[in-house]
């Protein structure tokens, strides 16, 4: 029987580029399912589902993970999810650092006109 490859994706990840690689793809799962449940627990209750059917599409690939190791255009569907995270995490990330910011902002001075015109 010959070589059948790597039946699991953490194992696959660290054939590919060792421990660097095996620790940020780790890195890269925990801290997407952690950001989907800040972001999930900061919205109103209309758009949880959406945030919790992407949690739930994460935990389906972190068990598909302990099994498959996915290759060539599978890897696809992972590249795609976590492209479709990305845009409600940069609005997350954006709506805090609004709420973090003073309102009250001081008004600019005059700028003079060197020119001689008002």
């Amino acid at each position: 029987m010959g070589y059948v490859g790597p039946f699991d994706q953490f194992v696959a990840e660290a054939e590919k580029g060792g421990m660097v690689t095996l620790v940020c793809f780790i890195a890269v799962i925990s801290r997407s399912f952690s950001r989907l449940g800040m972001m999930r627990k900061q919205v109103d209750r209309k758009k949880q589902w959406l945030l919790w059917s992407l949690g739930a599409v994460m935990l389906a690939h972190i068990f598909a993970y302990f099994g498959v190791a996915y290759w060539d255009q599978t890897e696809i569907w992972w590249f795609a999810f976590l492209a479709m995270i990305s845009p409600p995490q940069f609005h997350f990330k954006l709506r805090q650092r609004r709420n973090r910011r003073p309102e009250t902002r001081t008004p600019c001075p005059r700028r003079q006109n060197h020119a001689g015109w008002d």
